[in-house]
């Protein structure tokens, strides 16, 4: 399983205040909230601030400790990438009014066909019938009801014969490498293959957005995911759903994802489907499963068994085929590779999940979920671990 450090930013500000998250001051002080990488961290403010505006703000307890390493300005939020090396200036930081809560920075790992047949048919064994005229799965659609998905990821190869010329650039977390979002790890291109590749693809029409946040050397930092969040809610192209097959590498709360996440979803009602995680532990200690907004997703192997990496507990929304799973890979443009992983379960349900908002535009993230909750196969899900027993299935009226 590959992991990668997720370096977290700072955040100052939200035009969208109405929806920012409520921690509570203690004794006077923001709240904090420590990540696992020591000394960098988001400052997130309770209104919009313009660059001056929070130089102004920053500059009272800028000094030995605290450093501004950059401001970023956004058309959702504004923030500024810090260093705080001394509990002192923590405090004097904590204490400004225009504080909301402090972010930690933390590392975060990729969670990773006989999929397809297992989600259009209710019970074992598998008919090896992938095409079933009653599933949305293979709805046929015009190109104007292409349905567009973002994964972000370590990018994808385009020319892959997998994307019949669907899966275009989106957003670059490092332009100056120059691949403007081609994945040269594979995992992303095996995720986009799964969620609407023309072979191994759920959503077999879908356009299929990069949003590369991994570097060449496979680093990521949470700048890359709440830069490629934040490009999608300025610039994607709706009906939409976006796909995370990430998680934190340790247990902790991300609440500038959170509130991200809840911009995006409560303006324009794009679902975010998001890996359990690969630890065999309780999602609910793993950001973004933990943000209890976002549909969670598990593996279970062919025989309909819990796969033993995988996730559990009550954040888990739904089990999806997460073992030895084939999709595209990136020696080459017809290469198929197999892997394992929550990774690979999330972009099944993100599949579907792209055809139901082709179908009903104005459908709810939350209404979304209900859907396939509600025609989820129930109780064949062995060693559920305590979570939901609901198998994935792909075939609604």
């Amino acid at each position: 399983m590959l992991s990668y450090i997720l370096c977290v930013t700072v955040l100052i500000g939200a035009q969208c205040q109405a929806v920012l998250v409520e921690p509570k001051r203690e004794c006077g002080l923001a709240p904090v909230y420590h990540g696992d990488i020591p000394d960098a961290y988001a400052i997130v403010f309770n209104e919009a601030f313009t660059l001056s505006e929070v130089q102004a703000i920053l500059g009272g307890v800028v000094g030995p400790g605290l450093v501004i390493e950059k401001i970023n300005c956004n058309f959702v939020v504004s923030w500024a990438e810090v260093t705080i090396s001394s509990v002192e200036r923590m405090e004097l930081v904590r204490a400004l009014s225009s504080v909301q809560f402090v972010q930690g920075v933390y590392g975060v790992a990729l969670a990773e066909n006989w999929g397809l047949d297992r989600i259009n048919q209710r019970l074992l064994p598998l008919d090896s019938d992938y095409l079933t005229p009653r599933c949305v799965v293979t709805k046929v659609c015009t190109a104007l009801d292409a349905p567009n998905i973002y994964l972000i990821d370590t990018g994808i190869l385009y020319t892959h014969e997998e994307f019949e010329g669907r899966a275009k650039p989106h957003y670059d977390h490092f332009p100056d490498e120059g691949y403007n979002g081609i994945d040269i790890e594979g995992h992303g291109t095996h995720v986009a293959g799964i969620a609407g590749g023309k072979t191994f693809g759920v959503s077999k029409n879908a356009n299929l957005w990069s949003v590369r946040i991994f570097n060449k050397d496979g680093v990521a930092t949470s700048k890359g995911i709440w830069h490629g969040l934040l490009s999608v809610f300025n610039d994607g192209q709706l009906p939409a759903v976006i796909n995370l097959s990430i998680v934190s590498a340790s247990s902790l709360l991300d609440k500038f994802g959170t509130l991200i996440i809840r911009n995006i979803q409560n303006r324009d009602r794009i679902p975010v489907i998001v890996a359990a995680g690969n630890k065999d532990s309780d999602a609910g200690d793993y950001w973004p499963a933990n943000s209890n907004i976002v549909t969670v997703v598990g593996a279970t192997d062919s025989n309909d068994v819990r796969a033993t990496f995988s996730n559990v507990g009550e954040y888990v929304n739904l089990f999806a085929p997460g073992v030895d799973i084939e999709s595209a890979g990136i020696g080459s443009d017809t290469e198929v590779v197999t892997k394992s992983g929550t990774s690979m379960s999330t972009p099944y349900v993100t599949g579907i999940a792209s055809r139901i908002k082709t179908q009903v535009p104005g459908a709810t993230a939350e209404e979304v979920l209900f859907k396939m909750n509600y025609f989820a196969t129930k109780d064949v899900v062995v060693d559920a671990a305590g979570t939901p027993n609901r198998l994935f299935y792909g075939c609604h009226p």
